[in-house]
């Protein structure tokens, strides 16, 4: 009778362990909003949202380093469930992330994958080529680099298994042949 209740008690132990060990795959600091709000909405809104915290994704475009700052320049990507950028979705603006800290330059090369967590600091407007561009500014608080092995995808083809066909964290519903 005892082995019985020690091998319970092992089992609820494991459980425990193994649904701990499945939540650690998300990035620390989460948003004030419970469903990420499209690009568009963030840059149209962002004097109102200055100071609010968000998770944005993309892909490194440009890396500048200035006084122990470090700036960063993303081609924006929706994220999925895992705070991870969509590759396989087309991005609607750039992303000026501002870190205080310098950021491995090998890790944080051009055409890598990142998320960035920060507070909106607003818009800022930039020329290049003669043409103006508005760029979503955040002061980040953290920054990943994706590797390859990170975003490669699960053989089932959806890492959130939990949710719908139709139904994407990152985006909201829709449905599943959009």
């Amino acid at each position: 009778m005892r082995a019985r209740a020690r091998m319970g008690r092992l089992a609820v132990v494991v459980a425990m362990a193994v649904c701990a060990a499945g939540c650690a795959g998300r990035l620390e600091v989460r948003t004030d909003d419970e469903v990420p709000p499209r690009y568009e909405q963030l840059l149209a809104e962002a004097p109102e949202r200055v100071g609010r915290f968000v998770v944005v994704g993309g892909v490194l475009q440009q890396v500048s380093r200035r006084h122990g700052t470090t700036e960063i320049v993303l081609l924006h990507k929706p994220i999925d469930g895992r705070d991870r950028p969509r590759l396989d979705l087309l991005g609607h603006g750039r992303i000026l992330a501002r870190y205080e800290g310098k950021l491995a330059p090998k890790l944080f090369a051009p055409g890598r994958p990142v998320t960035v967590v920060g507070e909106i600091a607003g818009v800022v407007e930039r020329s290049e080529g003669g043409a103006k561009r508005r760029y979503l500014a955040v002061r980040a608080s953290e920054v990943r680099a994706w590797t390859r092995r990170e975003m490669a995808r699960s053989p089932f083809g959806r890492q959130e298994l939990w949710y719908p066909p139709w139904y994407d964290p990152a985006v909201g519903t829709r449905p599943w042949w959009w």
